[in-house]
């Protein structure tokens, strides 16, 4: 199941991504850790792991007795070449002068092209949760498109949302490759970062190829030394989950008093008993992480929402939270994103039934909160009037409000049977779907909205057309209660309809480089969809229909053909 997928901006991955060097203990590590999870043929690569883990854990005893440094390195030295004799997949060792023409093959493999299109799919395996970093090719010189995972990384949950980041983490000084001593400590550009059912949220250098961990960590469990006294209640440790300010107060009376415990034990206080426990960092989320964004204007700011009520905000150059807000919602925050134009402003929806747009400069309990008629599952601003945003709910209806008309929504049409999970604004060439398409894009290109639902189909909406069929029924509506526009309306206002063959969409991300192209992630795959190649297919699909041939409707069209690509 692929819970989430975005876009990488053309060019900000390296065309040459680096392999990180591993010494003998991680690359021992990862190949036992695989084991968990290793197909049949795979059983005797993992049993020799596991002996040579023990022999050289008998090589280090046995040294220690003569010569404890010396015999430590030999044996060092033995479990590299051994691990290195049978280890293919994790070496890179390139000592050889007969792998040199492989090594250079593997070189321009990885090697990405200019037209290249990259994006990130993260996977909810029970066994392996993991995100795949992935390559479109899009077939310009005459050949099919196709898609491709370049290369995967390990997470240590599963995975629920996701996005890219531009920025380098504080205190991360890049990969040390292992073919190119030269270009260690150089950071990267390209960050992907994961919120997982755990409270951390993981940040993943995507230039790196076998990378063991992520380059950074927001929030998550820390282990610290604490003085334990006679009378010492353990349920001091546990920080419990609270919205009010009355809790929140009474969490850092317990944040104080583990302080000073930690200090004593520092300072060796005779007498008292010390253990190591793990705790949650007092600055890290308390539940799953729902729903991540950058801002891709105050480029050093991520915004994450969570399970436990509250939206954080984290300054990714220095790796801190610098704001908590509490009290937006009551219930889980499952959606945010930031505008497009004023940095400062956030917009974010809840399983309390409500949309608020904030001003993160200040504490605030928001500028403006609108009602929907259920949870909100996604919400987005209109990249054609920035004044606008959209939100869609977990019956199946999308909305649109307008900031300047703060007593109900501006549009509510009933866009899938059921839930809408993913709702997206995006520039379409005008025209190309054949609509005049909204406006506000400016020149050749027009807004757009892409929504996707659980019933397994993805639609792209006439901006300007959908915001005046829900119109029409503005009377029915009344304080943001659910009222779906006239059937006719709505579908006036749908240019597109696609099938893409994931399953149940969970995600959808636009390609800002071209606006031709989506990316699908679902229950059951991922793939790529080209907007104008499926619409000319759906086109081509009815025009059949009505001359007597195939009884197959633009509304079970698949984005199957020249323009789609799918793993």
């Amino acid at each position: 199941m692929f819970a989430a997928v975005s876009f990488v901006p053309r060019g900000a991955t390296a065309s040459a991504p680096m392999r990180e060097a591993l010494t003998a203990e991680e690359r021992l590590a990862a190949s036992r850790a695989s084991s968990s999870f290793a197909s049949p043929g795979e059983e005797s690569h993992n049993a020799m792991a596991e002996d040579l883990d023990v022999a050289r854990l008998k090589i280090s005893d046995d040294a220690l007795e003569d010569d404890e440094v010396a015999a430590g390195a030999l044996s060092m030295a033995r479990a590299d070449a051994m691990l290195g004799a049978f280890d293919g997949a994790l070496r890179d060792e390139g000592d050889n002068d007969d792998d040199d023409g492989d090594d250079d093959e593997d070189r321009d493999a990885l090697q990405l092209q200019p037209t290249d299109i990259v994006f990130v799919a993260i996977a909810h395996d029970d066994d392996a949760p993991h995100g795949d970093v992935c390559v479109f090719e899009p077939g310009d010189g005459g050949g099919p498109p196709n898609v491709y995972v370049h290369h995967d990384f390990l997470l240590s949950a599963p995975p629920l949302c996701c996005d890219f980041v531009g920025t380098a983490p504080g205190g991360y000084a890049g990969a040390a490759p292992a073919s190119d001593p030269a270009a260690a400590g150089v950071a990267g550009r390209a960050f992907a970062a994961i919120g997982t059912f755990e409270t951390a949220v993981e940040i993943w250098d995507l230039d790196v190829i076998d990378a063991a961990e992520p380059a950074c960590v927001l929030g998550g469990e820390e282990t610290v030394t604490v003085a334990m006294d006679d009378d010492d209640d353990d349920d001091d440790d546990v920080d419990e989950p609270s919205s009010t300010k009355k809790k929140k107060k009474k969490k850092d009376k317990k944040a104080a008093k583990k302080e000073e415990k930690r200090k004593r034990a520092a300072a060796a206080v005779p007498g008292a008993n010390y253990a190591e426990r793990v705790r949650l960092k007092k600055e890290s989320h308390r539940s799953s992480v729902l729903c991540v964004e950058w801002n891709r204007t105050a480029t050093n700011l991520l915004a994450t929402g969570s399970a436990d009520e509250t939206v954080r905000l984290w300054d990714v150059s220095t790796a801190r939270c610098v704001a908590t807000y509490d009290t937006l919602h009551s219930d889980k925050v499952q959606a945010l994103a930031w505008h497009r134009k004023e940095p400062h402003v956030l917009l974010t929806g809840g399983y309390d039934q409500r949309c608020v747009v904030s001003d993160v400069r200040g504490k605030s309990d928001g500028m403006l909160s609108m009602p929907l008629s259920a949870d909100v599952e996604s919400c987005c601003w209109d990249i054609g009037n920035h004044s606008c945003f959209y939100a869609s709910s977990e019956d199946g209806v999308v909305y649109c409000f307008d900031m300047r008309r703060t007593k109900s929504a501006m549009a509510v049409v009933q866009a899938h049977d059921r839930a809408t999970t993913c709702v997206v604004s995006a520039l379409c060439a005008r025209g190309a779907l054949g609509g005049g398409g909204g406006g506000g894009g400016g020149g050749d290109m027009a807004s757009v909205l892409v929504t996707a639902s659980t019933d397994k189909t993805v639609r792209v909406w006439d901006a300007n057309a959908l915001a005046s069929a829900g119109s029409s029924s503005a009377a029915e509506r009344g304080r943001g209660k659910k009222a779906a526009a006239s059937a006719a309306s709505a579908s006036s206002a749908m240019l597109l309809r696609v099938t893409p063959k994931v399953g149940a969409v969970l995600s959808v991300g636009t390609c800002s480089d071209d606006g031709r192209l989506l990316v699908v992630g679902g229950s059951k795959g991922v793939s790529v969809v080209d907007l104008t190649a499926a619409h000319a297919e759906a086109k081509a699909a009815v025009s059949q229909a009505d001359n007597g041939g195939s009884s197959s409707s633009d509304d079970d069209s698949d984005s199957d053909g020249d323009g789609d690509g799918e793993m």
